[in-house]
């Protein structure tokens, strides 16, 4: 559940995960939690000084995938935090 994933990220942060890392593809972690409309998961990974400026292999930001989705929440919660497209 979502509430699962959210408690095991907090652990994983908490015990020194890279939270800038992104997957083979060359996507970012925020992206995912973007993508899913995880408003709590992108607050987890904003208040943990995540680098909202980083870009997927074509040059996306997180801010533009939640503009994509129309989440309008968690665009503001990106901009709020200094995130760009």
């Amino acid at each position: 559940t979502k509430k699962n994933h959210l408690a095991v990220a907090k652990i994983l942060i908490g015990n020194g995960a890279n939270i800038d890392r992104k997957d083979s593809d060359g996507t970012p972690i925020l992206h995912y939690a973007v993508a899913n409309k995880s408003k709590e998961m992108t607050q987890l990974f904003i208040d943990s000084k995540v680098n909202l400026k980083a870009k997927d292999r074509y040059g996306l930001t997180a801010l533009v995938y939640a503009l994509k989705a129309k989440n309008t929440e968690i665009v503001d919660l990106i901009k709020n935090a200094g995130g760009s497209y």
